[in-house]
């Protein structure tokens, strides 16, 4: 009815995001930022200094990085790194800006130690830690500046493993999800006195920590969140034929990867679908891997009941079908436009003259739908339309794609108190 409706105007401002390989945090110029209690549980961020493994020591090692909280937040409180020892029991710095005397602890399983201090400025520098574990005295030395905090009695053994998780994590019965906004970089590990491993975290972009050191010397790898990525496209296992070199070059398999999927651009690709949680990655496994390597000298794929939970996978659809390995001429530029559609119409009335069925009440549940909105350079765009009778609240989905491929996706709600309005 024309006494129901609302001319509403809409300004669609679009942010466009382009990720692939999602992750929760995000490099620097130097220092790893931490996303904390700002963003939902699963989008804080987490770092997992050896993902596929644990660190072993045979005798004393230590743990240092710089830190810094990051300002203008309302919550400061979480765990800065989690320390589990041969799976067994946890070794914590946390940080709680409530606590009525100091605000770092060292926590050993659910038990407070006499480690704990303050820092005088958290914010906009760096400020070094180190932690000592000395298996042969049984401590652990917290370093902060020039102030020295021991913790004794802790039954330290050597010849331990240890995984290091800065941030939150989901290791098992380890699991975190409180974290203080802040910056990590320089994270370096050494073994009586001895340099073994040190990431920089001085990546200028991606969702990798490269290991700049240690006897390995490698660390890139693709991941999704906490797990490491396997790529199909168009059905075809980017791996199939990737042969490892005899003389091995660091990082080669990253590399070949890298190569295959930035040979792509947006235009070429209709679809992408990941897959992340075990269930459908079980599934998966069990579907499409094993006949690709029971036969063939390729790497490890992560079996089911083996730690099928550590992979993710990444279907791409191209729009050729054509998989990983078409050739592409040099010094030619394949233009592919965009096929001509033409939307399907949606019925909106409208309402120029009186109202001529009083009795005719509108009940639509969906109305308005606009398929081709063109923004000007700011992302925005104007648009209205009538709103139906009954007083209600309609949710509005707004999605866009600029020319470069970047996508983007919001809603909003929108309430109806007053007819009259």
């Amino acid at each position: 009815m024309r006494s129901g409706f609302r001319i509403f105007k809409i300004v669609f401002c679009f942010l466009f995001i382009f990720t692939i390989l999602t992750g929760d945090s995000y490099g620097q110029s130097y220092g790893l930022a931490f996303s904390s209690h700002e963003v939902f549980q699963d989008k804080r961020t987490s770092l997992d200094l050896s993902p596929d493994k644990t660190l072993c020591f045979k005798d004393n090692f230590d743990i240092s990085f710089d830190l810094s909280f990051i300002p203008n937040h309302i919550i400061y409180f979480g765990y800065i790194v989690r320390i589990i020892e041969d799976d067994n029991r946890n070794i914590d710095l946390v940080y709680n800006a409530q606590a009525n005397k100091k605000h770092f602890n060292i926590i050993v399983g659910d038990r407070l130690t006499n480690i704990a201090f303050d820092i005088d400025k958290l914010f906009d520098q760096w400020n070094h830690l180190r932690i000592k574990f000395d298996t042969e005295h049984d401590r652990i030395i917290l370093y902060s500046g020039k102030a020295i905090y021991t913790a004794t009695g802790l039954h330290l053994k050597k010849n331990s493993c240890y995984k290091i998780l800065f941030g939150i994590n989901n290791y098992k019965q380890f699991q975190t999800t409180d974290i203080p906004p802040m910056k990590i970089r320089d994270i370096k590990i050494t073994e009586n006195d001895q340099l073994k491993y040190n990431w920089p975290l001085n990546e200028i972009s991606g969702q990798v920590a490269h290991e700049g050191y240690g006897p390995k010397g490698k660390g890139l790898t693709f991941m999704l969140k906490d797990k490491k990525v396997h790529f199909s496209i168009d059905a075809i296992d980017i791996d199939r034929f990737y042969e490892k070199s005899d003389n091995p070059v660091p990082d080669d398999h990253y590399n070949y990867q890298k190569d295959i999927l930035e040979y792509f651009t947006a235009e070429d690709i209709t679809g992408i679908e990941v897959l992340y949680n075990p269930q459908y990655t079980a599934l998966y496994n069990d579907k499409n891997l094993p006949a690709l390597y029971d036969d063939q000298n390729l790497p490890t794929a992560t079996m089911p009941g083996s730690g099928s939970d550590l992979t993710a996978y990444i279907e791409i659809t191209t729009r050729s079908g054509q998989g990983p390995y078409a050739n592409s001429p040099k010094g030619i530029y394949v233009y592919r436009p965009a096929p001509v559609i033409i939307p399907a119409q949606f019925y909106t009335p409208r309402y120029p003259v009186k109202n001529m069925y009083p009795g005719f009440t509108d009940l639509r549940s969906t109305i308005h739908w606009e398929p081709n909105i063109v923004t000007n350079k700011n992302g925005e765009a104007n648009t209205f339309f009538y709103a139906a009778d009954p007083l209600t609240t309609y949710t509005l989905i707004l999605q866009g794609a600029d020319l470069n491929g970047s996508v983007g996706y919001t809603t909003q709600e929108i309430t109806i108190t007053n007819k009259k309005q």
